[in-house]
C-alpha cells in the first residue's frame, strides 16, 4: 500500500518502480474492508526531460544543391532538467547525422553540412545521459540558384477587364547578378507560392496582355540560373485588378427615414479620396454586395470634392444593400463596387383600429374625453400616440397622450374646441420599441353639435367601425339594453370577433358588455 487518502488525488514522490506497470486506487469502507476490484492507470515512465527547445529558425545561404550553411536560433528551454542539446539532421522523426552538441543556455548554433536524404533539423534536449524521446524538427529549406533575389516589384493593370491583366511589370536587379541568368516572372497564389509562368527577361521589366488572372494575388519575380534553379524567395507585389477608375470610399451612410415596407427615403452621406480617374458616380440598389438590381437611384458628379450628400425615395423590394460604383471619362464603370447594406426602417405591423371617443366636456371650448381603441396583435408594439389630424393620415399639433401596450387601449385627451364647420380627426398611432410608428393611423372622424362630440363613424383599415351616440357619461353603466336606452348611454360598438354589437365604456371600466346580438339581422337593436 502506497498511501491513503480521503481525496481524489494524492501526489506520489520519487519511488522505483521495479516490475510495476499500473497504479491501483482501491476503495476502502469506513469498516476497513478493502474493495476487490480497483480504479487503474498505466504508468508511463518519463526517460529524459521534459521541455524542448521552441521557435527553431534556419535559413539556407549556401546555393549549392544538398547543401546548407547558416545559422540555427532557438529559445531555450524552461525546463531546469535539460542540460544540453544534441542537434542533428534527419527526417521528421529519426536523426541521420548528429552534427553538434551545446549546452542548455546556447540560443544560436552554426551549421554548414551536406543533406543527403535529410529533410529537417532536429534537436533533442538531454538531462544528463538521458535524451528526451521527442525532437523538435524544422524542415529544411534547400537554397538553390542565384544567391541574390531582385528587389521593388510593381505592376499596374491597364485592362479594365475582369480577371485580366495587362500591363509593364518592373523590378530591381538583385544585388549582384554574377549567378543571376535571367528573371523569372510568375503569377502566384500568395507571396511565395507560384502559380503560372508569364516570362523571362535580362532586364528589369516584362510586358503582358491581358493575362487570365483568376486564382492568382501576386506577381512574383525569382533570379534564374542557366538552367532554371530559381532563388526560393522571389520578391512580389499583390495584384490589385482595375476594372473601372479607382477611388478610395472613406465613408458611405444611409439611414432610411421611411416608416413604409420596402420604401427609402433619407440622405446619402459619402466622402472619397483619391478619385482623380472618376467623373460620376453611381448608386444602385442590389439584392447582394455586388449584385445590382434595375437602375441607379442616383448619380453624382465628380468635380474635385470629397464629401457629397444625395437625396433619394424609391421602392427598395426586400434589397438589401446600396452599391457605390465610378465611371471614368471613357464611360467605363468599375466592376466591384463599394456596398453598405440597408436596414429599411418599418414600424408595427399592426394598426389601431375600431377607434372611438368618449367626450366628458360639456364645453364648446374644449376637446376632452377618452380615446378608444382596438388591435389585433401587439407582439411588436411598446406603446401608442393619440394626435390630432386634419386627415385621416395626417398629424398637427403636438402629441395629445400616450399609453403603453399591454395596458387599457384608451388615453385621455384635453385640447381646445373647434368651430361649427371645422373637421377633426383623431389619430392613433401604434410605435415599436425604436421608437418607430405604424406610418398607417387607426382614425376617428369628428363633428361638433352643441357641447357634444358627435363622432359618425370610425374605419380603420376596413377592420370594424363604431356607431357613438350622444348622451350622459359615468356611472352606473348599464346594464342591459333597456337601461342603455333608459339612460340614453354614450354608445355601442360593433364586436367583429363575436358579431354583436357593445356597450363602451370608459378606459376604468373595461371590457365592455353584451348588449344584442345582431346575427339575426339587427332589428332588436334599438339604442
Amino acid at each position: 500500500v502506497a498511501a491513503r487518502t480521503n481525496d481524489n488525488n494524492f501526489q506520489i514522490s520519487e519511488t522505483s518502480m521495479g516490475e510495476a506497470t499500473h497504479v491501483l486506487v482501491y476503495s476502502i469502507s469506513s469498516q476497513g474492508v478493502v474493495g476487490t476490484t480497483p480504479g487503474a492507470i498505466r504508468i508511463v515512465d518519463l526517460v529524459g526531460p521534459r521541455g524542448t527547445v521552441r521557435t527553431p529558425l534556419f535559413s539556407d545561404l549556401d546555393n549549392r544543391e544538398s547543401r546548407i550553411q547558416g545559422t540555427l536560433t532557438y529559445r531555450v528551454a524552461s525546463d531546469t532538467t535539460v542540460t544540453a542539446n544534441e542537434i542533428w539532421i534527419g527526417n521528421q522523426t529519426t536523426g541521420f547525422v548528429q552534427l553538434t552538441t551545446v549546452s542548455a543556455d546556447t540560443t544560436s548554433v552554426t551549421i554548414s553540412t551536406s543533406l543527403a536524404s535529410s529533410t529537417h533539423i532536429l534537436i533533442w534536449s538531454k538531462s544528463g545521459s538521458l535524451r528526451g524521446s521527442t525532437p523538435v524538427a524544422l524542415e529544411i529549406v534547400d537554397f538553390v540558384g542565384p544567391y541574390y533575389p531582385p528587389t521593388n516589384v510593381n505592376v499596374i493593370d491597364t485592362n479594365t477587364n475582369q480577371n485580366k491583366l495587362s500591363g509593364t511589370i518592373t523590378w530591381t536587379r538583385a544585388r549582384s547578378e554574377s549567378d543571376v541568368y535571367q528573371y523569372s516572372v510568375w503569377l502566384g497564389s500568395s507571396s511565395q507560392n507560384k502559380l503560372t509562368f508569364l516570362g523571362g527577361s535580362t532586364g528589369t521589366e516584362l510586358t503582358v496582355s491581358n493575362v487570365n488572372i483568376i486564382g492568382a494575388t501576386h506577381i512574383l519575380v525569382f533570379t534564374s540560373t542557366l538552367t532554371d534553379d530559381l532563388n526560393p524567395y522571389p520578391a512580389s507585389t499583390q495584384i490589385s485588378d482595375l476594372v473601372g477608375p479607382r477611388f478610395t470610399v472613406v465613408s458611405f451612410s444611409f439611414v432610411d427615414e421611411n416608416q413604409n415596407k420596402n420604401v427609402l427615403s433619407g440622405t446619402i452621406h459619402l466622402e472619397v479620396a483619391n478619385a482623380t480617374t472618376v467623373t460620376t458616380f453611381e448608386i444602385y440598389l442590389g439584392d447582394k454586395s455586388n449584385s445590382v438590381s434595375g437602375n441607379p437611384v442616383g448619380t453624382i458628379n465628380y468635380d474635385g470634392s470629397s464629401i457629397y450628400t444625395l437625396s433619394v425615395e424609391t421602392s427598395s423590394n426586400d434589397i438589401s444593400h446600396l452599391l457605390l460604383f465610378g465611371r471614368d471619362a471613357n464611360n467605363v464603370r468599375n466592376d466591384k463596387p463599394y456596398s453598405i447594406s440597408i436596414q429599411d426602417t418599418i414600424g408595427p405591423i399592426h394598426t389601431p383600429w375600431n377607434v372611438g371617443f368618449q367626450n366628458i366636456s360639456t364645453s364648446n371650448a374644449t376637446l376632452k374625453g377618452y380615446v378608444t381603441w382596438a388591435i389585433d396583435n401587439e407582439s411588436d408594439i411598446s406603446w401608442y400616440e393619440a394626435w390630432l389630424g386634419d386627415s385621416a393620415t395626417s398629424r398637427i399639433g403636438s402629441m395629445l397622450g400616450k399609453t403603453l401596450a399591454g395596458n387599457f387601449r384608451s388615453v385621455l385627451i384635453n385640447s381646445g374646441g373647434f368651430s361649427n364647420d371645422e373637421t377633426v380627426f383623431v389619430l392613433v398611432y401604434s410605435v415599436n420599441s425604436a421608437g418607430v410608428a405604424n406610418p398607417v393611423p387607426g382614425y376617428l372622424k369628428l363633428t361638433q353639435d352643441t357641447n357634444i362630440v358627435l363622432p359618425i363613424r370610425a374605419n380603420v383599415q376596413l377592420q370594424g367601425a363604431s356607431l357613438f351616440l350622444g348622451a350622459k357619461i359615468g356611472p352606473p353603466y348599464p346594464t342591459s339594453c333597456a337601461d342603455a336606452k333608459a339612460q340614453n348611454y354614450l354608445s355601442i360598438g360593433y364586436s367583429r370577433r363575436t358579431g354583436t354589437y357593445i356597450i363602451q365604456k370608459d378606459s376604468s371600466s373595461l371590457p365592455t358588455k353584451v348588449c344584442c346580438d345582431m346575427t339575426g339581422g339587427g332589428s332588436e337593436c334599438e339604442v
